[in-house]
């Protein structure tokens, strides 16, 4: 016999991103006002910006994807279907500015950052093993194993089959063990 899962009617309903994962409040994503909106994401920024550092983005241009990622969400926060996929459906928005940037003619007096945030500077091996694995690998690993994202989640994200994330998940672990193996050797 099947269990349900009892829905509390006093439970917020705001399903962002506080310490506790939830915001202070009982309204629903799609009815916030801006102030709320803007205190549950300021939480995840950091998040959004390791994404668009991962995606290979420079600083100002992580930083704007980001921008433009969150005004985008909440013109049309209307459109999201359920407020527990807030979540999702922000990375999804993130993923594609930060897509519509890569496009964008790069200026050639521009250098290139290579630096990751989150992960420590002695460890450049590591850094650029991750820069060096195909963009979509490499944003499922970095989702997974630094955001905590679960694969179904990824799937979602990406718009990708779950079983699809979890071969990018094991191919870029291959990759990346790989080659850290023949960094070790030389």
């Amino acid at each position: 016999m099947r269990r349900r899962k009892k829905k509390f009617s006093n439970a917020p309903t705001f399903s962002a991103f506080s310490s506790s994962n939830r915001c202070t409040g009982t309204k629903g994503v799609r009815q916030t006002n801006k102030v709320d909106f803007i205190k549950c994401v300021r939480d995840m920024e950091r998040k959004l910006y390791r994404v668009c550092r991962a995606m290979r983005l420079n600083d100002a241009d992580a930083q704007d994807a980001v921008q433009e990622a969150l005004l985008k969400a909440y013109k049309n926060i209307e459109s999201l279907r359920e407020d527990r996929y807030f979540k999702t459906w922000l990375i999804r928005i993130l993923i594609n500015e930060a897509r519509a940037i890569l496009r964008r003619p790069q200026k050639a007096d521009q250098p290139l950052d290579e630096k990751i945030p989150f992960i420590p500077e002695g460890e450049n091996s590591v850094a650029a093993a991750i820069l060096s694995l195909p963009e979509k690998e490499r944003l499922c690993l970095t989702l997974h194993a630094i955001e905590g994202f679960s694969v179904k989640e990824i799937a979602e994200i990406t718009k990708s089959p779950v079983g699809t994330v979890k071969w990018r998940l094991k191919k870029a672990r291959d990759r990346l063990k790989e080659t850290l193996e023949k960094e070790r050797a030389i």
